[in-house]
């Protein structure tokens, strides 16, 4: 499996299928992206946030809900970058 870097990294260039376990231990799928030009501007942040190295915990943009969520990279099953 990626790291967390390498899962951001990919998330900046590409959409992204992956796959990961919910807090409630449920299995969540999602298309995601840090892509600026696929985030639509009124989604797009507005500041810029320190980076916390420790934490496993990233922010993308799901397509699907068209808004971001939190995603714990220590419990993505799947990460498939899409075409």
């Amino acid at each position: 499996m990626y790291t967390k870097n390498e899962m951001l990294e990919y998330l900046r260039e590409d959409m992204v299928k992956l796959e990961f376990t919910k807090k409630d231990g449920t299995t969540r799928p999602m298309t995601a992206t840090l892509k600026q030009d696929l985030i639509p501007d009124e989604k797009k942040p507005k500041g810029v946030k320190p980076a916390q190295p420790e934490s496993s915990i990233i922010r993308v943009f799901d397509l699907e809900l068209k808004e971001f969520r939190s995603v714990n990279t220590d419990t993505v099953s799947k990460f498939v970058i899409v075409e």
